[in-house]
């Protein structure tokens, strides 16, 4: 059997929900208790985060040693990060004949140590778990396996188009980008461009009063972002500091055929590039017309190439390779 065990954030239930039945999936939340204490201590975190994992997966790679029987179950974990669970889990499913774990952040997000993070995937690895993700830093750094970036081609289905009435639109948390999105938004205001900028603040940081103006406390949810993406001509993708792999805006911009304009160089890479619709920028937006690529016509990507960035192609292109 394929099986398929989310995590249990709200992209991942949605990503998975439309798959046909030969995934049987699971939530994580389902399966194991995933809760954390409040207020840890020092101690805690030791044994639940450290102790506890590597116990779990030394026993496991002593079962696998002791009994060579296997099931012929191949599972699958995505989008789940956490040592703690990820040990369990990996204990749990022991006897699997494969097992396989999609990493939907950069390993950065995942832990801090990198010595800790390679200790870790040394010994995931030796239970003869394949880690994949969708970084290619991260492949290359760590020895992952690689796959793209992904969404949902059914999910598309699900939102109906709507009239252009946005030129540009972002959406997203702070995370110490304000100052260029903020440079950004000016020069698009003095091209007479309409936009849509909802910034959330970051937790712990003080802003004047002038930055307070242009952010938020509520978190747009995923639906609403989606009508407004519905809406947008073109979407604005400003990459976090280190990371290389696409975000999910690039993808968004891909399969609703929308413009992009990005500050992530890497893209050009991507058999979806076109610069007749894709905008590479840098920290300096003096110089550059938004309104012209904009307003120019937007180049239809062949359904062929977006079939690869698709979940469901993603899924089945890994399990009949693992």
């Amino acid at each position: 059997m394929n099986i398929i065990i989310r995590s249990d954030f709200f992209l991942a239930k949605l990503l998975l929900n439309n798959l046909p039945p030969k995934y049987i999936i699971y939530g994580v939340e389902e399966l194991i208790d995933i809760n954390e204490k409040l207020n840890r201590t020092f101690l805690h975190k030791l044994i639940k985060y450290r102790l506890i994992p590597v116990f779990k997966l030394t026993l496991c790679n002593l079962l696998r040693s002791c009994f060579k029987k296997r099931n012929k179950d191949k599972v699958f974990y995505f989008d789940i990060d956490r040592i703690d669970i990820l040990a369990s889990l990996i204990l749990r499913n022991w006897d699997a004949d494969k097992q396989i774990i999609w990493l939907w952040n950069p390993t950065a997000k995942v832990m801090k140590s990198t010595t800790q993070l390679l200790f870790f995937i040394n010994l995931i690895k030796k239970n003869k778990v394949e880690i994949w993700t969708f970084d290619q830093n991260d492949a290359s750094l760590y020895g992952l396996k690689y796959y793209n970036q992904i969404y949902s081609l059914a999910m598309v289905d699900l939102f109906k188009q709507t009239n252009n009435s946005i030129d540009v639109l972002f959406v997203g948390q702070d995370k110490e980008r304000l100052q260029l999105l903020l440079m950004i938004k000016q020069k698009m205001d003095r091209e007479k461009l309409v936009t849509y900028f909802h910034i959330v603040k970051d937790g712990g940081v003080t802003y004047t009063r002038d930055e307070k103006a242009f952010l938020s406390d509520e978190i747009l949810s995923y639906e609403d972002y989606i009508h407004k993406v519905q809406q947008a001509k073109c979407l604005l993708d400003i990459n976090q500091s280190g990371q290389t792999g696409l975000t999910l805006r690039v993808l968004e911009a891909l399969f609703f055929n929308k413009k992009l304009i990005t500050n992530n160089p890497n893209v050009v890479k991507y058999n979806f590039y076109n610069s007749n619709n894709i905008m590479i920028i840098e920290d300096k937006v003096d110089n550059v017309s938004f309104n012209e690529f904009i307003n120019s016509s937007y180049q239809e990507i062949e359904q062929s190439i977006k079939n690869e960035y698709d979940v469901e192609f993603m899924l089945d292109t890994i399990f009949q390779t693992s």
